[in-house]
């Protein structure tokens, strides 16, 4: 098994494949979320406040678009 994205993930595990170099991943691989409003922390203008919320739906890796 290979890593594709280098995120520490093997890619039959990763279930958000293609994150980018040096983001921090949870548990699945995916990009973390610190306030949970469905928008990573590194495209999160503000990653600890639920008040400015982007409409991405939840099962879409939105850096992948």
């Amino acid at each position: 098994m290979g890593d594709e994205d280098s995120d520490g993930w093997f890619d039959g595990w990763d279930k958000c494949p293609g994150t980018p170099f040096g983001v921090k991943t949870d548990t699945a691989g995916c990009p973390i979320d610190s306030d949970l409003d469905r928008v990573p922390d590194y495209l999160d203008d503000e990653p600890n406040s639920t008040e400015a919320l982007r409409a991405v739906p939840l099962n879409v890796c939105p850096f992948l678009h």
